[in-house]
């Protein structure tokens, strides 16, 4: 099918038709984009060495631990609550990550002060307007 064609196919066809095709290209290019951001992100910021986490880890008051295989003969539970520690420790080892960087960041040399503008809102030499009653 040609691209001019199927675009005068899509203009002369029904405003439900024309919305449904914007809303499955905006999910198509969202996740284009989203995906180029990831892959962005992963190239820009590469994982740490083994050895700095655990320097990360100590510093953070956090023990290092290993994360072992479930046995072969595991059932749906164990494999599930192996999964969900293996995820709960990657997730708690990214937060001190963050969280330590963010105190790096935040820390008692650096203060942000905001202050506003002092107004005063006597009006000198104006003079008074008259009330007026409406019916």
């Amino acid at each position: 099918m040609d691209v001019r064609h199927f675009i005068e196919e899509l203009q002369n066809s029904s405003e439900a038709t024309k919305q449904r095709w914007v809303i499955g290209f905006t999910v198509a290019t969202s996740s284009v984009v989203v995906a180029l951001w990831m892959g962005y992100v992963a190239l820009q910021v590469p994982d740490i060495a083994q050895p700095r986490k655990a320097g990360l880890l100590a510093s953070a008051g956090i023990a290092a631990r290993t994360i072992t295989a479930p046995p072969k003969t595991a059932g749906v539970t164990e494999t599930f609550t192996a999964g969900a520690s293996a995820i709960a420790d990657s997730i708690g080892l990214r937060l001190s990550r963050g969280i330590a960087m963010v105190k790096g960041i935040l820390g008692p040399s650096n203060i942000v002060e905001v202050r506003g503008v002092k107004q005063d809102f006597i009006l000198k030499g104006v003079e008074e307007v008259p009330e007026t009653s409406f019916p």
